[in-house]
């Protein structure tokens, strides 16, 4: 996307489908937020993403103050969502995979460097806290205009509160703010924040059913009315009690007739959005800012759907003004009579129109300025600080007066008189100011004029005071009642308006069950026709299995009718058919010269056709036999082989040395070491693939190394020492007999000659090498012993496991020496209070082998078998060990999530190499079996 200022500029955007029918509505396409209008795309464009939305906006700045309004009031879905500052976000390499989370600062200097691929614009990135994907460049453009500015949280103290206070006084004294009775409608526009391209449009308020029934609840409906004091200065708090109104109003609605619902709506007068608008460009950096916050956080709360602000608009407020006429020093209103006139006319108007339906209303006063508060509780409206406002709904909801029954209000009250007349038992308060006797003196005109027409002075033919008072309050009479009928209009336009959206919800409830309805049924109907169809199928296979079986039968039965013709049995029969089809004679012919010749006399000449049809099929039969005959053969030797095989294994187990030395220097012994070659051909071709010995093989050579390891000491811990040559490992080797301590210099038994002679003999026929079997044990490590370790450490710390780790721990994947090193470095994983999953001798065993094979792997000569073979030992002991324990529990009980943790292993995958690894060990000490 291109765009910088005054530039067309356009965006996509994707975000979860619930999430944007939540936004938009279940039949919305279109929306108008910050200036930047908004058109949901069909669901057939869904990608992986999810749901699209393009956004068309007139600058780049425009579409990232309306996405930043848009991603905010998804974030409201989530709790405990963090600022911009704190937020955590994903995005998409040049493959397509998902990499993160990542902090915001650091998302935002890869994109200010313009690193890799996040120059790119079309890049995408979601934000972790709304779900949804967005391009890269509106990070930087977020930072810039910190279009997502969060509230801090933070709250001034009551001195500084009572110093914007004194400093909004004053200007409005000095009549430095805006006059908003000077002004009309179309001085919106000086509201960026808040005008048609910033901010949601004020909506009319609407009855909720929860409200309307007076019959099934005791609720209440509260309306709010805020000065700007209290916006600039506790905007934070403010709107987490309101929050909390919110939650505590919807918690009462799901229980149905359990508690009572109280709703509670925060009116902004239009005067105090003016205010904010003047004191924005205040040349007192701390006053704009908090103007600049508050303008902000209205704009972020009003683009909600279930908002629980309203904005009052202009036409209103010239309304309110003309309706509530107040008294003043100097013939003009200040906005605090202004804020004023707004409470009163909603007491008068929506209050009064919902205790007369019998409902329990009330609009406060919020504000931190004590003398418009005096002023307010002398015109009978109870009044709030920003300190004093409760934080519970319930307490709020006890300072509401009681509902009353409707009752019909006497002729010629107005203004005050009912509104005191429908609190009912409420504590009498002052009368308003407009129905108070002017202070004047007796015989001077009085200076309290309101803003609307006053009478002319008196004059010679001017009415009497008594006919003045009667046309006063016929006027006063003809106002009321026009007021009544109005409220009325407004109230049955909201009962039609909830009608239609009752009767919406319901054939929009409708439609959809019959949508459910109708999958049912298709998805019954596409069952039914399926196992139909599977009947069919078996049906028809079941008759095919039939007819070929019949088939089977018929052609046997001919066969054995044309053998009983012919004098010839079956198999001699079969061989003449293949004869006949080799020479191209067909079978009928055959069989009718044959049927032919057994009938006429004996000596009867024959025809060439058939001679040489009776010559090839002989040969075919020579042949069969020969076959047969081999097979029998090959099935001797075999018997003799395993019969051979049999007698060195009970050789060795006896420990029968005469034998075993005549069949090592012996007839037998080309024999046996031919045997033992041909054995050897499944296990070549590499140490990780093929298959085991035969039985009779291996019992021999695990006879003859059980044999020799009667004989020798125990060995010392791990199976294996350091040899005294260089860095392997060795096994202890017994001294010779005769000789406890090891002196002298006897050559081994001629038992540990034979074997040693057969196990080189073998790794010499499989074309194997001491190299060959350290890069076996390495492989064993990395592909078996690894993902166990792995899926310890990711049961132990999560998805940080590869954030702590260092140097080549962590990265993946890992060799056989980082893997062991990992064992011991991270000894707490595998070792802690109540369970083991690896001891201290299996921790010293993966010592020695990390050190043997890195010492085999980095020598020039290979290291000696017999260390290779004690390193196999050790090896399967260690895997036996891990599968022991896989299935301990862990203290806490809990396991992270695998769409969290880089790399994931499973404990079944673990468990299944751990399994391949005691094979792969298994077979490689049966080549070792002799050292």
């Amino acid at each position: 996307m291109q765009g910088g200022r005054g530039v067309p500029a356009q965006a996509v955007l994707s975000m979860q489908q619930d999430k944007a029918e939540w936004l938009f509505g279940k039949l919305g396409t279109h929306a108008r937020i910050a200036g930047a209008t908004l058109l949901l795309k069909d669901p057939f464009e869904n990608d992986r993403f999810g749901r699209k939305v393009v956004v068309h906006a007139a600058s780049r700045a425009i579409a990232a103050s309306s996405i930043s309004a848009l991603v905010f009031t998804l974030s409201l879905l989530s709790p405990n969502s963090p600022p911009l500052q704190e937020s955590e976000w994903y995005y998409l390499d040049d493959r397509g995979d998902k990499l993160g989370p990542f902090p915001f600062a650091r998302v935002l200097k890869w994109r200010q460097k313009r690193e890799k691929f996040f120059a790119d614009d079309q890049m995408r990135c979601q934000h972790a806290g709304s779900h949804c994907w967005l391009p890269v460049w509106f990070l930087e453009a977020a930072e810039e205009k910190q279009a997502l500015a969060e509230p801090s949280g933070a709250e001034v103290s009551m001195e500084e509160a009572e110093e914007l206070v004194a400093d909004l006084n004053s200007q409005r004294g000095a009549g430095g703010m805006l006059q908003v009775a000077d002004r009309s409608a179309a001085h919106l526009a000086d509201f960026p924040e808040l005008s048609e391209g910033g901010g949601a449009q004020p909506m009319e308020y609407e009855l909720s059913p929860a409200i309307g029934n007076t019959e099934a609840t005791d609720g209440a409906r509260v309306f709010v009315v805020v000065d700007t004091n209290v916006l600039m200065s506790f905007m934070a708090g403010l709107e987490k009690t309101f929050e909390a109104y919110a939650s505590a109003a919807a918690s009462g609605a799901s229980e149905g007739g359990g508690r009572p619902v109280v709703e509670v709506l925060l009116m902004v007068p239009w005067v105090v959005l003016s205010e904010l608008d003047l004191l924005k460009h205040s040349e007192r950096k701390a006053q704009a800012a908090a103007a600049r916050n508050a303008l902000h956080r209205l704009r972020a709360l009003t683009a909600r759907r279930d908002t629980c602000v309203r904005l009052q608009p202009a036409a209103e407020h010239q309304q309110a003004v003309r309706h509530v006429s107040l008294p003043t020093a100097r013939h003009e209103l200040r906005n605090d009579d202004m804020i004023l006139q707004t409470t009163l006319f909603y007491r008068t108007t929506v209050v009064q129109e919902l205790r007369g339906a019998g409902q329990r209303s009330e609009a406060f006063l919020l504000s931190n300025d004590s003398g418009l508060i005096m002023r307010a509780q002398a015109n009978g409206v109870h009044c709030f600080t920003a300190r004093e406002l409760p934080r519970d709904l319930d307490q709020l909801a006890k300072a509401v007066p009681a509902r009353t029954e409707p009752a019909a209000a006497a002729p010629g009250a107005a203004g005050g008189t009912e509104l005191q007349a429908a609190e009912g038992p409420s504590p009498a308060m002052p009368a308003p100011l407009d129905t108070q006797p002017p202070l004047a003196a007796p015989g001077t005109p009085s200076s309290e004029q309101g803003p609307g027409p006053q009478p002319p002075p008196a004059g010679p033919f001017s009415p009497q005071p008594q006919q003045v008072a009667e046309l006063a309050a016929a006027a006063e009479l003809a106002a009321a009642s026009q007021q009544q009928q109005h409220g009325q209009a407004q109230s049955q336009l909201l009962v039609e308006q909830m009608q239609r959206l009752r009767v919406a919800a319901q054939q929009a409830a409708a439609l959809q069950q019959q949508q459910q309805q109708q999958a049912t049924h298709h998805q019954h109907t596409h069952q039914l026709q399926q196992e139909q169809q599977q009947r069919q199928q078996l049906l028809q296979q079941h008759q095919l299995q039939q007819k070929m079986q019949q088939q089977d039968a018929a052609d046997q039965d001919a066969l054995g009718r044309v053998a009983a013709a012919t004098g010839l049995t079956l198999e001699q029969l079969q061989l003449v058919a293949a004869a006949a089809a080799a020479v191209g004679v067909t079978l009928n012919q055959m069989v009718a010269e044959l049927v032919e010749r057994r009938q006429g006399p004996p000596g009867a000449p024959i025809s060439p056709q058939l001679e040489q049809v009776l010559l090839l099929a002989r040969q075919l039969e020579q042949q069969q036999s020969s076959q047969q005959q081999q097979q029998q053969q090959q099935q001797h030797s075999q018997q003799q082989q395993q019969q051979l095989l049999q007698v060195v294994s009970e050789a060795v187990a006896a420990g029968d040395q005469e034998t075993l030395m005549q069949l090592a220097s012996g007839p037998h012994a080309a024999q046996l070491m031919a045997l033992l070659q041909g054995q050897m051909g499944p296990a070549g071709g590499g140490m990780g693939g093929g298959g085991p010995l035969p039985p009779t093989a291996q019992h021999a050579q695990q006879a003859q190394h059980g044999a020799h390891n009667q004989r020798a000491p125990p060995p010392g811990p791990g199976g294996m020492l350091r040899s005294a040559s260089g860095g392997g490992m060795r096994e202890q080797v017994p001294p010779p007999r005769g000789q406890p301590g090891g002196g002298g210099g006897q050559a081994p038994g001629q038992d540990g000659a034979v074997a040693q002679a057969l196990a080189a003999r073998q790794l010499a026929a499989a074309g194997i090498g001491a190299a060959d079997l350290v890069e076996e044990l390495c492989q064993i490590v990395e592909q078996t012993v690894a993902p166990m370790v792995a899926y310890h450490r990711q049961q132990d710390i999560g998805d940080m496991w590869l954030a702590m780790a260092d140097g080549a721990e962590g990265q993946l994947p890992w060799d056989a020496c980082t893997t062991l090193q990992v064992i011991q470095l991270r000894r707490n994983t595998f070792n802690w209070s109540g369970v083991d999953i690896l001891e201290d001798g299996h921790m010293k065993v993966a010592s020695m082998l990390e050190r043997f094979l890195r010492r085999s792997r980095g020598r020039g000569s290979a290291p000696d078998l017999s260390d290779v073979a004690a390193a196999s030992r050790d090896m399967l002991a260690l895997l036996e060990q891990f599968r022991r324990t896989a299935n301990k529990p862990r203290p806490g009980g809990t396991s992270p999530d695998p769409a969290e943790v880089e790399g994931f292993v499973s404990l079944s995958a673990a468990t299944a190499q751990v399994e391949q690894g005691i094979q792969r060990c298994a077979r490689l000490l049966s080549l070792l079996g002799q050292l």
